[in-house]
């Protein structure tokens, strides 16, 4: 496959009018220039200059015609592009874009992602607006056009579109190291249900998975501990209070010496996607777009 930088050098020669001439003005030697010339030729299985013709300036064969034309095309595309990006940095710099996230959201994503942000977008102005994290407050945000984005698990909504993953997280079943559970390998569920637990509301996936299996073997979810924020779980678990159902990056420090323990049971741990949700009725900012691009090329930490 032929490369811009040949199809440039064509372009020179032909305005140059010669080799020498149109290698000074690429900053190439003569040799490097031909080269070029010659790897464009291997390419495409034909020359592109007549070398019988005596003349002072170079001359193009048919095929060298049709490859100057499509070369004025590729790099009048390209002028076309770099005019439209400009275009829309600049409209960018004018904008402010709102994003929905949840109290754990807040701490353990969004700071990664708006650094990477603001580097590349540094004149757009970013709205962070903290919602519970739970339910369907952070959809509610996003089709009522109060936020453009919302960090989320995907949800089963037709009009909420999401994004590729920001990031992947792993929910734990964790206990503190010298709790009773931590010594058995995979207790049975009628085991786990002695034992009272630290969670996020109600209306959590987490939370209402534990009460499904539960039920499922005749138990009872004892929660001793509620609340939205992850860092309050993993408090509880720390200190002996309850069993903690979260994410593990939440307790890296805490696993990585030892002060809590995962418990395999209930096929725990269970991977989980974060992305950004958004109204698929209403089209997506310049600035919108771009934050997608950016959160969505590199991962972060876990969320709500």
């Amino acid at each position: 496959m032929f490369t811009l930088e040949q199809l440039e050098a064509l372009r020179a020669i032909v305005r140059a009018g010669t080799y020498s001439r149109a290698a000074d003005s690429l900053y190439l030697t003569q040799s490097a220039l031909s080269q070029r010339i010659k790897h464009l030729e291997a390419t495409l299985g034909a020359e592109v200059f007549d070398r019988g013709h005596r003349g002072q300036h170079v001359t193009l064969t048919p095929a060298g015609q049709a490859t100057l034309l499509f070369a004025h095309r590729v790099f009048g595309e390209l002028d076309k592009l770099e005019r439209q990006i400009r275009s829309l940095r600049v409209s960018m710099e004018r904008e402010v874009l709102s994003i929905a996230v949840g109290p754990n959201a807040v701490r353990y994503i969004l700071p990664d992602v708006l650094a990477r942000f603001q580097q590349q977008y540094p004149l757009v102005r970013i709205n962070v607006v903290e919602s519970i994290g739970w339910g369907s407050m952070l959809p509610q945000l996003v089709r009522s056009g109060a936020c453009e984005l919302a960090i989320s698990s995907p949800v089963p909504d037709p009009l909420i579109g999401f994004t590729p993953p920001v990031t992947v997280y792993r929910v734990v079943l964790v206990g503190r190291a010298d709790h009773p559970l931590a010594s058995i390998p995979d207790p049975q569920p009628e085991e786990l249900f002695r034992y009272p637990f630290a969670l996020p509301p109600p209306d959590s996936e987490m939370r209402q998975e534990l009460e499904r299996a539960a039920l499922a073997v005749g138990g009872r979810l004892d929660v001793v501990v509620e609340s939205g924020a992850f860092d309050v779980l993993k408090e509880a678990v720390l200190r002996g209070i309850a069993l903690g159902v979260m994410p593990d990056l939440v307790l890296r420090d805490v696993l990585s010496t030892n002060q809590v323990v995962r418990i395999t049971a209930l096929d725990y741990p269970r991977d989980r996607d974060v992305c950004l949700i958004y109204d698929v009725e209403r089209e997506l900012s310049p600035a919108a777009t771009a934050f997608i691009s950016v959160a969505t090329t590199k991962g972060a930490s876990p969320t709500s």
